[in-house]
């Protein structure tokens, strides 16, 4: 009677996890395509926004940050990067445009989905973003860019992020 007991309901439950754990492979199966072609479309859109091109040849990958050189007409124009850093919630993604002088054209959030709404995920703000526009050499909160009120944290990640690309571009030279 024990037996009947504890073996009925353990093979219902090794049944239901068998079945339940094959159709998330089956659905991770079918949509791993179309996900990664997704996040590749969301890529090459914010590499359009902050630096615009006809192609992006990967240069160098570092600390997580990838840089791409930038070509118009066959001839390079500067470079974008993927950078990313710790916020508050999570990782901040940030795609920085730099130009032949290493200078920011413009960054684009990739991903900041993590942070806080209404403070942290203001990092995503025209307002704050737009302040990147025009810097060279390094970010500094308080000195070139002012960070998002009430999200000091995010801002610093994204602050981190540029600074990630812009030491690439650095050690890269501006030489095309």
């Amino acid at each position: 009677m024990k037996i009947k007991q504890i073996l009925f309901p353990t093979l219902a439950l090794l049944i239901v996890c068998v079945a339940a754990s094959a159709a998330l492979a089956l659905t991770n199966e079918v949509t791993k395509d179309r996900i990664a072609a997704q996040q590749q479309q969301k890529t090459e859109q914010a590499m359009a926004a902050v630096l615009p091109a006809d192609r992006y040849e990967q240069v160098t990958q570092a600390d997580g940050a990838i840089l791409y050189a930038a070509y118009q007409n066959g001839a390079q124009i500067g470079w974008v990067g993927s950078g990313s850093a710790k916020g508050y919630g999570g990782v901040i993604e940030v795609m920085t445009g730099i130009d032949l002088q290493q200078t920011v054209t413009a960054i684009e959030i990739v991903s900041c989905a993590d942070e806080t709404p209404g403070l942290g995920q203001n990092v995503d703000a025209p307002a704050f973003k737009q302040q990147f526009s025009g810097i060279s050499g390094s970010v500094q909160l308080g000195e070139n860019i002012d960070a998002v009120t009430g999200a000091t944290i995010s801002s610093a990640a994204v602050r981190d992020a540029v600074n990630q690309v812009l030491t690439l571009v650095q050690q890269e030279g501006t030489q095309p």
